[in-house]
Parts: structure tokens; sequence; C-alpha cells
């Protein structure tokens, strides 16, 4: 977590929401594939150097047999989610081949533009190794470097899914500045994704991202064979600013209303 900073303060990536909600899915869905629905960032979760939070998942489950979750810090909720079975077949929005128009693209500046920008991710979360970009998507290849922490503690890394999320910084629309000045994009809201619901402890993977509007897209992350192993629809990004991070935490407004709108 101390390796995911903004503006020089640690901030929970969304991504290791993420995975701690697979991980509950896992044990509230045994056996089954598992879908997060209407996922809402809503706050920043900053925890000062030296200091502990400690986080609760809490949840109902309703009608539908579905469970409706937030995650909270000290009785400050951070974000909100549906959780429920998921049975068909994952249905990725682009293959795990790039297309045959795809061309290969230097990534070796890509984390040094994110530092100076004030985004200093440490190497858990650097799996960005080649890339290939075409004009239906991006093509990422992801290896976690040999200094990545706690690497089997979770069912889906979360700094693999948070390298994913960097596989779509080529491909949102015209307009939208991934590195403008003090201002830099996190994730505000994701449709839905759907997971196998299987622990994969993967050290290497295949990434395909196509972009959908200003600051939104869908990103596919594949086993080393080929498998579709998560299906992200509809990740939308929100501008943030240093501003918003050096806002105490407990304030009442959420992170949709300290930060401008695309």
């Amino acid at each position: 977590i101390a390796e995911h900073r903004l503006f020089g303060r640690i901030v929970v990536a969304g991504a290791s929401w993420i995975a701690l909600w697979l991980e509950l899915g896992m044990v509230l869905l045994p056996n089954r594939g598992v879908e997060i629905g209407a996922l809402e960032f809503l706050r920043p979760l900053v925890i000062e150097d030296g200091a502990s939070r400690t986080i609760s998942l809490i949840g109902t489950q309703n009608a539908e047999g579905n469970f409706e979750l937030h995650a909270e810090a000290e009785g400050e909720v951070f974000g909100r989610c549906v959780l429920r079975a998921w049975a068909g077949p994952l249905n990725p929005c682009l293959p795990a081949e790039p297309d045959n128009d795809a061309s290969s693209i230097d990534l070796r500046e890509f984390y040094d533009r994110f530092s100076e920008s004030g985004y200093h991710i440490g190497p858990s979360y650097q799996w960005m190794l080649s890339g290939q970009d075409g004009k239906r998507g991006a093509w990422r290849q992801m290896e976690a470097k040999d200094a990545t922490k706690d690497l089997n503690a979770y069912p889906l890394f979360p700094g693999l899914i948070d390298a994913s999320f960097h596989a779509l910084a080529s491909q949102l629309a015209d307009g939208a500045d991934v590195r403008h000045g003090r201002d830099i994009v996190v994730p505000a809201y994701v449709e839905s994704i759907r997971f196998a619901g299987e622990a994969l402890r993967m050290t290497s993977a295949g990434v395909a991202a196509t972009g959908t509007g200003v600051l939104q897209g869908d990103v596919a992350v594949y086993t080393a064979e080929g498998c579709c192993a998560l299906d992200i629809r509809g990740l939308q990004f929100r501008r943030i600013s240093s501003e918003s991070i050096g806002r105490q935490t407990g304030d009442s407004e959420s992170l949709q209303g300290l930060v401008p709108q695309w």
C-alpha cells in the first residue's frame, strides 16, 4: 500500500479495493464466478506515513441474493458496490492477441512520466513490460518485478489490476490528458468487473484495453496461456488534484464533489 502515492501521500489504490472485494466474493460465493457491479469510489483513503487504518467491508444480502457492500475505515465510507454470482463465460472487450495493425510502442519512460505528474508507484505496481497500440485498442505484456511484495496474498494481485488500468492511458479520448500539470486521474466508477472466481497467482499476464469515451474504457486481463481472467467494463476515471488529496478525509463531501468533472 505504501508504494502507491498521489502527490506524496499514501493513497489506497482503487485496485486494492477491487482485489479485496474479489476475495470477499470468493468467500460469499464459493465455487462460482463473481461479478462486482456499480462500483463507486467515493473518496480517497489517505494513510499518513507511519500510521495505520482499519478497513472494513460491510454489506447485506438483498432479496435477489446479491450482496450490497460498502468499504469503510473508522466510520467513513470510501466505496460501494453490488456483489453477485456470475455463471456465464467471460466476454472480453478485445482478444488476447493484438490486431494486425498494432505496432510496438516505447514504454521505457512511462512510469517516469507518472512520477513527474505526482503519481508515484513502487515496483509492486510497475508491471508493464512492453506494448502494442492499434486502431481498436492497446495490448500490454505484464510481468511482476522481483521486488513485488505479497504477490500471493490476493486472488488477483492489486498491482496487476492497477497496471491494467495504465494500459488505457494511450486509449482515452482526445482532450483527456492524464498528465495535465497538477492533476492526474483515478478510477471513479466501474460498471462491471467479472472474475472467474478462482485464485490466480500470476507473475505474468497480458492486458487488452480500449477507450470508449472521454476518460472511459474497457479492460481485459489474460493469463499467460491466453485465457481471460478479468473482464472490466465501463471503467470511468476522474481528474483529481493535490488539493482534494490534502483535504481531511472526514469532510462530508465525496470525491465527486472535490474534483473537476469531465
